[in-house]
């Protein structure tokens, strides 16, 4: 039986994925194939324009009301995150200008002498007494700086310990200064070596006590605000100090942790009170802490002994 042949239509071909328009790869190229965004704009829109930042994740105000709400916030976080300016004090004086308003670019910039290793420096009475002299006299740091000065060099702690301690940590009855954690996290009671330094403090405590900012539980050695001082500042301030003196020599605050213990070992203190003094961890540092400060023990005992 012959059949019938009737004209059929071709068959239309089979129409490719459309993933290469949806994002997908081109094909053979698995996962090489950079992906293609339409975005469709109606006609006549305008282009967005790109945003500095991220701002464009910030969603455009849809009327008036809303842009001036979102103006409001913009101008709230503005004064939120500006810092306030400093309270002045009517008796800030030199020291202050120079060092306490700038404690934040001082603890910044490096000390000039800072990695380098200079020999000690072991200053005399009259030498120590005029950096004392030489100390603002006509505003409150004064009496702290001086206060400091003298702390420093009567007991021989570290300019760190120094500014840790606290105003009952000094005990005007026995001439002793309570060093809560020094190096290493010891604590030890040092022995003021001259009560001459405890009139200077007391007048610090007094003016101290004037001072409405400052709070309880503030270091004893605390700015005009009541807040720590930075080591920096002392840092800075003794060279002004030891120009304003009239020293040629560099002045540092560990200058008069050397002066100390080169007096006490020249005045025949023996050298296991100076290590307890000074906080050292065996009578090894301790001599050698002496000889880089010049002082010889044996050599001090036979000139006494020749005196």
């Amino acid at each position: 039986m012959q059949l019938a042949m009737f004209d059929t239509p071709p068959a239309e071909p089979r129409r490719k994925s459309s993933s290469r328009r949806a994002g997908g790869s081109a094909p053979g190229k698995k996962g090489k194939g950079r992906p293609l965004i339409r975005v469709q704009r109606r006609p006549g829109a305008p282009r967005p324009k790109s945003a500095p930042g991220l701002s464009f994740l910030k969603p455009a105000p849809k009327s008036a009301e809303d842009a001036e709400t979102l103006e409001a916030r913009v101008e709230l976080d503005r004064t939120v995150e500006r810092p306030a300016a400093p309270e002045t004090h009517p008796e800030l004086d030199a020291d202050v200008r120079a060092g306490e308003s700038a404690s934040t670019k001082a603890a910044l910039a490096p000390h000039p002498t800072r990695g380098k290793l200079l020999p000690p420096e072991v200053l005399t009475e009259d030498e120590v007494r005029a950096l004392i002299g030489a100390c603002s006299k006509r505003g409150v740091t004064g009496h702290r700086n001086r206060a400091l000065l003298a702390i420093l060099w009567r007991t021989g702690v570290r300019i760190s310990e120094a500014l840790e301690l606290l105003p009952h940590d000094v005990d005007f009855k026995n001439g002793t200064v309570r060093v809560r954690l020094g190096k290493g996290l010891k604590p030890r009671t040092t022995v003021l070596s001259d009560l001459d330094a405890l009139p200077l403090v007391e007048r610090w405590l007094e003016e101290r006590g004037r001072l409405t900012t400052v709070e309880e539980g503030a270091p004893l050695f605390c700015t005009l605000r009541g807040t720590p001082t930075d080591t920096s500042y002392v840092r800075h301030l003794m060279p002004r100090l030891a120009k304003r003196a009239g020293l040629e020599r560099r002045v540092h605050p560990h200058g008069l942790r050397h002066t100390h213990a080169a007096d006490l070992a020249l005045a025949g203190v023996p050298v296991l009170a100076i290590q307890q003094q000074l906080g050292h961890s065996s009578l090894t540092t301790t001599e050698s802490y002496l000889r880089k400060v010049g002082v010889r023990l044996d050599v001090a005992r036979m000139i006494r002994r020749c005196i």
